[in-house]
């Protein structure tokens, strides 16, 4: 992901890495805005054991201030892992 990560940013890849097989699986991004409000995006697969979601939207991040992101996994055989989660400084745009 980018080291600056700004209020209403798009075409922003967030990416993330598990440590188990997630090929076939459900995967969500989920997430914690800095005032503790949680959600998630439906991710995507992209490697044996990696994720990601694109923002596409200037809401996807609409709070400045400490954002969680993890991976939230159901496998084929209903199963749920959840990942740990990283963590980002989200910036009002012209900080940083």
């Amino acid at each position: 992901m980018a080291d600056k990560i700004h209020v209403g940013q798009t075409n922003l890849r967030i990416q993330l890495e598990t440590e188990q097989n997630i090929i076939g699986s459900t995967v969500l991004v989920k997430y914690k805005k800095s005032n503790r409000k949680k959600g998630s995006w439906t991710g995507t697969v992209i490697a044996t054991t990696s994720c990601y979601y694109d923002t596409i939207n200037t809401y996807d991040l609409d709070k400045a201030g400490l954002w969680y992101f993890w991976a939230h996994v159901t496998f084929l055989d209903s199963t749920i892992g959840i990942g740990a989660a990283d963590k980002y400084e989200v910036m009002e745009e012209g900080d940083g």
